[in-house]
């Protein structure tokens, strides 16, 4: 530091990457340019981080945007956001600082919800999400759907790993498995990792 650094996409595009000042406390611009690493997703707009929490206090500036291969827009980013630390220094365990400013972003249509006020540490971590079990008969298959809720956004996981009469399958791309031979009332066990909690029922 200081210096400025060009990164280019996997699948295209560029991120201009200027610092000032040092780590302690300076200026840190991203300037996108269709940066893409997929190929399917490219990414244009600025982002500036200002300041220090070391020195006082973060100022954090983005409007960003998202768009597919054909450039139609399917998401941005939008912040004006001060992080002030509090004066005096707040009691062991309090929040340091304090949150002002505003915050938006959507994605295909999602939109997320706001920022929470700056909380004490490690309280106000996020928690591991509970798996969620799906089964169901096809004939003499057994399919089984593993999701998970993230703050109201609910996707199927992928590669969880599903214990049932003895069997053990890992689900694919759309958080399944089939399974044959599986006798209805058999204990069907899902896990995936440390992120989620696990979960279990029985077979129909």
């Amino acid at each position: 530091l200081p210096g400025v650094v060009l990164v280019n996409g996997n699948k295209g595009g560029t991120a201009l990457i200027t610092y000032v000042g040092n780590v302690a406390a300076g200026n840190f611009t991203v300037r996108y340019d269709r940066f893409s690493d997929d190929g399917e997703n490219f990414l244009d707009g600025l982002s500036i981080t200002t300041g220090s929490p070391a020195r006082g206090g973060l100022l954090y500036n983005a409007d960003l945007t998202s768009s597919d291969a054909d450039k139609k827009q399917t998401g941005f980013l939008k912040a004006n956001l001060i992080f002030s630390n509090k004066i005096p220094t707040p009691a062991v365990g309090e929040p340091p600082s304090t949150k002002s400013g505003t915050i938006s972003a959507a994605y295909k249509g999602q939109t997320a919800t706001d920022l929470p006020e700056v909380a004490a540490c490690p309280d106000s971590f996020p928690k591991p999400s509970g798996l969620k079990i799906a089964s169901s008969r096809q004939g003499a298959t057994l399919k089984v759907r593993v999701t998970a809720d993230i703050f109201g956004d609910v996707r199927p996981v992928t590669k969880a790993v599903i214990k049932v009469g003895g069997k053990m399958q890992k689900t694919d791309a759309n958080g399944e498995v089939l399974l044959s031979g599986i006798a209805s009332g058999s204990s069907i066990t899902a896990t995936a990792g440390d992120t989620f909690l696990p979960a279990a029922e029985l077979a129909p």
